[in-house]
């Protein structure tokens, strides 16, 4: 598979990237630590391209995949390994000459929503689209200020880990 989901609900291109800041101090002991994750991958449908190295544009395939199953398998592994919320970032065109990708984000709307209709109120998917390429066209739109802007409200909603380490100088009581 080189594009989207397979019948386990794994992902083409999965990539979950871990940042870790830490405090630069003069004894190399951080006294604040702090982390979050961000996972990527294919859009979970069920569709392909055929890869050919004279056609740098190639169609992009839907295959149906009844009630979403291998969709909602993806997700519901990521729940498992994240807890929720699950926020859904698509970067994917809205419109295009000859649709192809904006196809994909029209199905994956579509899925989403039928996913969410089964699921509480606090368990739903969040899912914000944005069209980079056609916010980027625009005059004056400040693409990174609104990225930034999401980042912010995302971290809002699923937290990052923060700690503050405190070292004792007492020796340690072994006998504890």
């Amino acid at each position: 598979m080189k594009r989207g989901v397979n019948e386990k609900g794994r992902v083409a291109n999965d990539v979950e990237t871990e940042q870790i800041v830490f405090e630069d101090t003069p004894d190399d002991i951080p006294s604040q630590i702090t982390s979050v994750v961000q996972h990527r991958g294919s859009i979970p449908l069920v569709w392909f391209q055929e890869t050919s190295r004279l056609n740098i544009r190639p169609e992009i395939t839907l295959k149906s995949d009844v009630d979403y199953k291998a969709t909602r398998l993806h997700f519901e592994n990521l729940v498992l390994r994240y807890g929720n919320p699950i926020v859904i970032l698509n970067l994917i065109k809205t419109r295009e000459k000859k649709p192809r990708e904006s196809l994909l984000r029209a199905e994956f709307a579509k899925a989403i929503h039928y996913i969410n209709k089964g699921l509480p109120d606090d368990k739903r998917l969040k899912f914000l689209h944005m069209d980079l390429s056609k916010l980027s066209r625009r005059k004056g739109t400040n693409v990174l200020g609104l990225l930034n802007k999401v980042a912010s409200d995302v971290l809002e909603l699923t937290d990052l880990l923060h700690c503050e380490i405190t070292i004792s100088s007492k020796p340690l009581d072994a006998s504890r």
